[in-house]
């Protein structure tokens, strides 16, 4: 019994119903670390030349260079460490729920 609530409190901390992965299911950790290596590469290969037109993030900002693609990127980065330390503070709470 206490393994099921382990697992249901990991497993409620460690996915989102509110983010589909590839397969369209709850997204997860591994799900979201790879967007963010992918971010990354598109970022490392996102010199623009001059005279191309701006684009847009995933939260509508306008990017036109470099220098804001990073900047974006490090926002979503503290994101992800806020809610990792999110789920540490879950899974403390847990194991002092279920110890003897």
């Amino acid at each position: 019994m206490t393994t099921d609530r382990v697992a249901s409190a990991l497993r409620a901390v460690l996915s989102s119903p509110n983010v589909p992965d590839s397969n369209l299911e709850d997204a997860n950790v591994v799900d979201v670390l790879q967007r963010v290596a992918l971010a990354g590469y598109a970022i490392a290969h996102a010199i623009l030349p001059a005279g191309v037109a701006p684009g847009h993030d995933a939260t509508g900002a306008l990017v036109d260079s470099l220098t804001e693609a990073v900047m974006g990127h490090t926002a979503a980065l503290e994101h992800v460490a806020s809610a990792l330390q999110d789920i540490a503070e879950a899974i403390r709470a847990a194991a002092a729920i279920i110890k003897p």
